[in-house]
């Protein structure tokens, strides 16, 4: 057993990095810092989907807090400064940047001491486990999707993604198992919503950090943070799984942690050992996650919590609530700033949690550019993007609703003359539509903004496009629904005459279809 703190991130290259040139070096967290300052980073190729956006906003958080507790006007520009501001954010301690300290008095990477002085109680993974996917956030006690211990050869670099991931995002996983106090309940999840003038890590990671920098004054008005002195790395602190720290003795960007974990080494082997707690770590009750999170966004009334992603991810319904700002206000890093480029990127990701279970991880990206883009960075502007596209939303639910979903009934029933429209057999076929109108749905609208083309011609050419894709569709289930034989013709014939005939009313002039079977 070692007797000295190993695998220290001041000062051992643990982090993989692979450069725009191809080139894969490995780096210091310093090293790291001081070269995501400037260009030529493609991306972390040991890190999991799921735990980029983690690692970025442990990375932003720290550089923010760094700059700010040197009281410094400028960032760190090499490695050696880099190391000094971090070991001013630990107190002058190198523990806190070492994965493995067998001192449990001592804190070590995302891992806060141990009060007990012995691991008696950490006895989550009996005897170690030396899968560091283990540890990880995701939900696969059914071996399904992702299966379980994939990483067999682990490297420094899983372990230190793993605990970022868990100690930064993690909810509720029954008792014992607590989470973090920047999501709206323990079923929840932390998204990363915001604006990048590219999708590569280190031309976001100096946008963040300049919004981080810029906005800091913000986060006092949205909660009572500590002023000056308040904790900054949450593992720091000894911490026994019963006391919890106010958040009002925090500050507003600190790095939390949610369990109590401890790594070891047993012939030349990492070990996590968990335990469990009797409560959360941060003493924030009421929040709902509303605790200014700069990629995380607030929807408004009452009561007012943070953003939760359902099941289907980021839908076009969701994205437009978010970019407009209608429902939900805009956290940091998802209003567009005086400073940030010309040509913007829009993202979103998050791993969506359920009771027990993980419902995906969804990503979306959008460009941002243009009379788009102006557009966004104005109220007026957000307003006039929310109106065009509300319209073509209530087009989307109308051909849903008063076409295709009465069309499809019409073959599922057999075209009774008075259709049951609460039968809900004809859900998936809606739910498909809404997925074809997903795919093209912001292509289109910032399409005819860039031409500014005529709001009513736009909508107009927009209920054909849905039309379309309905139409499609409803060739699609005509083919594939089990008719009876005995009223196939006579179904099949109802139903072109009901979705024709709304279609024609919307688009032709007509008049609405008359049929009996219609709705």
């Amino acid at each position: 057993m070692p007797t000295e703190p190993l695998y220290d991130l001041l000062s051992e290259a643990l982090i993989p990095v692979r450069y725009r040139d191809g080139v894969t070096r490995e780096h210091t967290l310093p090293e790291l810092l001081s070269a995501l300052q400037e260009s030529g980073i493609e991306s972390f190729p040991t890190l999991r989907p799921h735990q980029t956006h983690p690692w970025h906003a442990f990375l932003v958080q720290l550089a923010a807090m760094a700059i700010h507790r040197a009281r410094a006007t400028t960032e760190p520009a090499t490695p050696a400064e880099w190391t000094e501001r971090l070991l001013l954010l630990s107190e002058g301690q190198r523990e806190p940047w070492c994965l493995v300290v067998p001192d449990l008095s001592k804190p070590a990477f995302f891992q806060p001491p141990v009060p007990e002085g012995n691991l008696a109680k950490f006895n989550k993974w009996p005897g170690g486990t030396p899968f560091p996917d283990e540890i990880d956030m995701l939900v696969t006690a059914k071996n399904h999707d992702v299966k379980q211990r994939r990483i067999r050869r682990p490297a420094p670099a899983h372990w230190i993604f793993a605990l970022t991931t868990l100690q930064t995002s993690d909810g509720f996983l029954g008792r014992g198992n607590y989470g973090i106090v920047r999501m709206n309940g323990g079923f929840s999840s932390r998204p990363s919503i915001g604006f990048t003038p590219s999708l590569h890590p280190d031309d976001r990671f100096r946008r963040d950090l300049q919004v981080l920098l810029a906005t800091r004054a913000d986060a006092y008005t949205l909660f009572d943070y500590a002023r000056n002195g308040g904790i900054t790395l949450l593992w720091l602190l000894p911490w026994d799984g019963a006391k919890s720290v106010p958040l009002t003795e925090c500050d507003p960007y600190v790095i939390e942690i949610c369990r109590r974990v401890r790594l070891t080494m047993a012939n030349n082997a990492i070990l996590g050992h968990g335990a469990p707690s009797q409560g959360t770590r941060i003493d924030a009750p009421g929040l709902n996650g509303r605790t200014g999170d700069p990629w995380n966004a607030i929807r408004r009334g009452e009561p007012a919590s943070s953003l939760t992603v359902g099941g289907g991810g980021f839908t076009y319904r969701l994205v437009n609530d978010l970019l407009t700002a209608s429902t939900y206000a805009p956290g940091a890093a998802l209003r567009i700033h005086e400073t940030d480029a010309a040509d913007l990127w829009f993202t979103a990701a998050t791993l969506v949690r359920g009771q027990g279970k993980t419902e995906g991880f969804h990503e979306r990206w959008l460009p941002v550019a243009g009379r788009v883009r102006r557009l966004l960075f104005t109220r007026e502007g957000r307003e006039l993007i929310g109106k065009l596209a509300e319209a073509r939303i209530q087009e989307v639910s109308e051909v849903q609703h008063r076409a295709l979903k009465p069309a499809i009934l019409a073959l599922l029933q057999g075209a009774p003359e008075n259709l049951d429209m609460k039968d809900e057999r004809a859900g998936r076929w809606l739910a498909h539509l809404d997925d074809e109108v997903d795919a093209v749905f912001f292509a289109d609208l910032w399409d005819s903004i860039q031409k500014e083309q005529d709001p009513d011609e736009a909508l107009e050419d927009w209920a054909r496009t849905v039309f379309e894709l309905a139409e499609k569709i409803l060739d699609e289930a005509i083919d594939s629904l089990p008719i009876p034989d005995s009223r196939k013709y006579r179904a099949i014939s109802v139903a072109q005459r009901i979705f024709y005939g709304r279609r024609k009313a919307r688009l032709g002039g007509g008049k609405e279809q008359t049929d009996a079977t219609a709705v």
